[in-house]
Formats: structure tokens, sequence, C-alpha cells
């Protein structure tokens, strides 16, 4: 029973995310920055799956640069990060804070979807 819940909820999330319309391609490169360099640092550490100092480098970016482009990918990372790290919390966290901060980012659906995975890893569904 536990095993078909799990499947079913498995297509849910797929159907879920199949729905999702893509978002609008920006028309203006944003300028970039010292910024920008701390970002790319995060996302080297990040693929070098030095998650602790990439988490630090992306939580900095957010903390330092609220107001430019990058800050909802930053929070979107921060919160995959949490996740690899099980720190489910601390990714919700990250999760809302994009969504509510940053209603209108292309990051949004996928921190929705972020929150329903930590919760369904946690085995609160």
């Amino acid at each position: 029973m536990k095993k078909n819940r799990s499947i079913i909820f498995m297509c849910f999330l797929l159907l879920l995310g199949a729905c999702v319309p893509k978002p609008p391609v920006p028309t203006e490169t944003p300028t970039l920055g010292v910024e920008y360099d701390l970002f790319i640092a995060a996302e080297k550490m990040f693929e070098a799956e030095d998650y602790p100092q990439a988490l630090d480098a992306y939580s900095e970016y957010v903390n330092q640069y609220p107001d430019k482009p990058l800050a909802p990918a930053a929070l979107i990372k921060i919160g995959k990060t949490n996740s690899i790290l099980g720190n489910y919390d601390e990714a919700r966290r990250a999760y809302t804070r994009l969504i509510s901060e940053y209603p209108r980012s292309s990051f949004n659906p996928d921190a929705q979807l972020g929150v329903l995975f930590t919760y369904y890893q946690e085995g609160n569904y």
C-alpha cells in the first residue's frame, strides 16, 4: 500500500512539473559585476560537490545582493544544497523565501516542487 502511494505521489509530482508554463526568456542581459564572480564561485563549488562551501557562498550572495537578478537562483541552490545535505527544514526556508520575496521569478515553480520534495523525503505526505 505504501509503495502504491509513493508511486502515485511521484506521478503527481511529474504531472505537476509538466503543467508548469515555460518562463519567458529575458530580453535584456543583466549587467555583470563583482557579485557575479561570487555566484560563479558558488556554482563551481556546487559542481565539485563541495556542498558546505557552496552553501556558504550562495548564502553570502543572497545576504549581500538580495536585489540582484541572480538572487532567486542563489536561493534555489541553497534549497537544493540543503536538500542534498538532508537539512530539509533549511531547504524549505530557502524555497519559501524565494516564493515570498520573488513571486515573479522563473524559479518559483521549482521552489514549490522543492517544498513538496522536502516533505516527501521526511515522509510527511
